[in-house]
């Protein structure tokens, strides 16, 4: 199955590795300095333009051996895309 992010990018819901409220991640100074290391990294694709209200961290695999991570930011709260990947009942 697959989880809608908004702006037509989707992930498999069996990568995601977790679903992030923005305002929580920026009010940690350790998780604002992952994110700004991530970001210089390249981990963050930043497809979406609308207000940010979430991050995706989804693990990638690349062959069978090789695994990436990648966040995602998306206009669709935490919460929402909690419940829309089941993980909320």
């Amino acid at each position: 199955m697959f989880l809608h992010l908004g702006k037509n990018m989707a992930v498999r819901k069996k990568d995601i590795i977790a679903i992030l409220d923005i305002k929580s991640i920026l009010n940690s100074k350790i998780n604002r300095e992952f994110l700004e290391m991530c970001k210089e990294e390249g981990f963050i694709s930043e497809t979406l333009n609308d207000k940010l209200r979430s991050f995706i961290i989804v693990r990638m695999v690349k062959d069978r051996n090789v695994c990436e991570i990648k966040i995602y930011c998306s206009p669709i709260s935490a919460l929402t895309l909690q419940k829309r990947a089941n993980f909320i009942k």
